[in-house]
């Protein structure tokens, strides 16, 4: 997990098709935990790597020793979200150098949705059609606050109804 976090802001070796070169990098690792204990110990090897600051931009300008760091941007009593930072080369350097620490990326630590309904299907293609909670196949993460907002989730087992109307 500790390599997991170092990784964020590398470039990705395998990289998607519709996804520029440059655009190819790490930019946010979600740790879904099962238990506190888990998500308190990821937050730990997370720490052990990052000196977490409040703030990461006059902290690394002051001590330029510090490659990297992060910064909590927000916790609940199941999740919490990291950004990482580290130094960026700039294409035009300033009067204070030719390097700006900048946020590379994101970490997400958070429990498992535990709420979720279990979804079990004999048929083959019942399986096919819902494989995962969601149409994208993904389990839900909290964000940072800096990002864009999430789409509505779309999901089979709705049939019609609204995530307002449910109260999710």
């Amino acid at each position: 997990m500790g390599l997991l976090f170092s990784a964020i802001g590398q470039h990705l070796s395998l990289r998607p098709d519709w996804l520029e070169e440059e655009q190819a990098f790490l930019r946010h690792v979600v740790i879904h935990a099962y238990s506190p204990g888990i998500m308190r110990a990821a937050e730990r090897i997370l720490r052990d790597i990052h000196p977490v600051l409040a703030n990461p931009m006059e902290s690394m300008k002051r001590d330029t020793r510090i490659a990297r760091a992060c910064r909590l941007v927000t916790q609940t009593n199941d999740a919490a979200v990291y950004d990482v930072w580290a130094w960026r080369k700039l294409a035009c350097p300033t009067s204070e150098g030719g390097q700006l620490p900048t946020v590379i990326g994101y970490v997400t630590i958070q429990l498992l949705p535990r709420w979720l309904t279990s979804y079990r299907s004999e048929s083959k293609e019942r399986l096919k059609a819902s494989r995962g909670w969601f149409s994208e196949h993904f389990l839900p993460y909290t964000r940072a606050p800096e990002q864009d907002a999430w789409r509505a989730p779309v999901t089979p087992f709705l049939r019609g109804y609204q995530w307002a109307e449910l109260g999710l």
